[in-house]
């Protein structure tokens, strides 16, 4: 009777043993399938940004940019750029440089310092006004046109219509800025 009793724990034993078996298995099976699964979509992700004027969202993804984003973040720079004031010139160089790509940051800060110097010696201030831009999102370049309306002093200068490509390299999700030049505006 002892030796029946055994053998029936011992089958109950193997029994449970190999049911908790199976589910380790599917377990780890299933931990192999959502590991896959985390590759696959790593490189596939987009994340939705919705700028602070809810106009249009636009996307960013690990490797690639939206138009729109890179619309947005052109007015942005160029805001930084050109609408400057004796007062505002310091700050505004300071606040483009934190988006400059290093290769450019050099080149980019002794433009700024200079122009800065000017904008105080002459007392200039300038305002710029966007009325156009073309995206090319393989290049990561945007040609912007808009009105550039300076002043010295109290005497406003007439407009000019004057257009710049700024040129980007994205990294780790942030867009740098990597050139800048003036073009010709379209007419």
């Amino acid at each position: 009777m002892k030796s029946l009793l055994q053998q029936s724990r011992l089958a109950q034993l193997l029994e449970q043993r190999n049911s908790y078996l199976a589910l380790l298995c599917g377990l780890l099976m299933l931990c192999l399938l959502l590991t896959m699964l985390c590759f696959y979509l790593a490189n596939r992700e987009k994340v939705i940004v919705v700028p602070p004027t809810i106009d249009r969202a636009f996307w960013v993804s690990n490797s690639q940019v939206s138009p729109d984003y890179l619309t947005k973040m052109t007015i942005f720079y160029s805001n930084l750029r050109f609408n400057v004031t004796p007062n505002s010139a310091d700050y505004q160089r300071q606040a483009l440089l934190r988006y400059t790509e290093p290769r450019f940051y050099g080149e980019f800060s002794d433009q700024l310092v200079a122009e800065r110097d000017r904008i105080i010696q002459q007392h200039v201030s300038t305002a710029f006004y966007p009325v156009d831009t073309a995206v090319n999102t393989k290049t990561l370049t945007v040609i912007i046109t808009g009105d550039l309306i300076s002043s010295v002093g109290t005497t406003e200068l007439s407009p000019q219509r004057v257009a710049y490509q700024w040129t980007y390299r994205f990294n780790n999700g942030q867009l740098l800025i990597k050139q800048l030049q003036e073009v010709k505006p379209h007419a």
